[in-house]
């Protein structure tokens, strides 16, 4: 049970906190300074939003914005005010009489084998996601070659890599020691980033299981190695929804399952030779960023038990943290 009332807190915006919270299921407690983004005490469990949440015991900084629930916060320190001189700010609930839960990076393992180098992930903060608009129009895809290809493929457009996420004002006077590793190993220079060799070129929109598309992508699958995969959907998750399951071959070609159209369920089948097949083989890698949400939605919503992953957000975990 909490200790903490915050309403009785002189919490505000920009102030410093140290925050000791209960885990989810009961497996010990964590401790962090943190800097007080929001305070929201309209919902039944009021909660404070915060960031750079820099735990106590490890130094690991936890990327992104966290949110601490009343319920479980243990003791709320106050260390410094901070400058915007007072006014709470409240956040915008996730729905009526309702608080998010806070999202913790790593949660220690019950049977003890905890792996530091996976503290550094962090959840994505999917409400913030969602609400995210188009800055500009998707370009027109057309037929690939005659148009009579298998599968009747779409040519896509070139992928041009650049460095602009890394420059402005927040990179201003920073080196960042992730930045400077990987540009001395993989960057022509400091500024010319390498060049991709194996972005799709060919889009095949699998909208029905048996059609034409559907064929063609699993002759050509069933003969990989190594595939990239994603999944997209309204909250890719066991609650969620799955919209669109994405896998990409070496040869540049990139298969777009429309789950919507199609049914989840019909392109996720006990096919021998189909989808579920693929996703379960330990004889196929499966390239993704971040697999967990995926593989909590493929397991619980449909049975499918994801084998063979290089997650790319554990890559760069352990690259960063080693």
């Amino acid at each position: 049970m909490s200790r903490v009332s915050l309403k009785r807190l002189p919490l505000s915006p920009g102030c410093r906190v140290r925050l000791t919270a209960a885990e989810e299921g009961g497996g010990g407690r964590y401790e962090c300074t943190a800097t007080v983004e929001a305070v929201d005490l309209s919902c039944a469990d009021p909660f404070i939003k915060a960031s750079g949440c820099r735990e106590v015991e490890s130094g690991v900084l936890e990327p992104g914005f966290q949110t601490f629930c009343q319920s479980e916060l243990l003791s709320v320190e106050v260390l410094d005010r901070g400058d915007d001189g007072g006014a709470r700010a409240p956040v915008r609930a996730a729905g009526a009489g309702a608080a998010p839960r806070h999202r913790r990076i790593c949660q220690p393992r019950s049977d003890g084998d905890d792996n530091p180098h996976l503290r550094g992930l962090h959840h994505l903060d999917m409400p913030e996601i969602l609400v995210q608009t188009q800055l500009a129009p998707p370009p027109v895809l057309e037929p690939c070659g005659d148009g009579r290809l298998p599968g009747r493929p779409r040519l896509m457009p070139e992928v041009e890599q650049d460095c602009e996420h890394q420059e402005g004002e927040k990179f201003t006077n920073r080196s960042l020691p992730e930045f400077v590793e990987v540009r001395s190993v993989f960057w022509k220079d400091s500024e010319t980033p390498p060049a991709l060799e194996c972005y799709p070129e060919r889009l095949y929109v699998v909208d029905r299981v048996g059609g034409e598309a559907y064929q063609e992508a699993m002759r050509h699958l069933g003969d990989q190695g190594v595939v990239g995969l994603s999944l997209e959907g309204q909250v890719v998750g066991r609650a969620g929804e799955l919209s669109l399951v994405c896998v990409t071959t070496r040869d540049r070609r990139a298969f777009l399952f429309d789950a919507v159209r199609a049914g989840a369920d019909e392109i996720l089948d006990e096919d021998p030779v189909g989808l579920r097949a693929l996703l379960e083989s330990p004889g196929v890698t499966k390239v993704m960023h971040d697999c967990r949400q995926a593989s909590d939605m493929l397991a619980n919503r449909f049975g499918v038990r994801l084998t063979n992953v290089y997650d790319t957000l554990a890559a760069h975990s352990l690259f960063v943290t080693w």
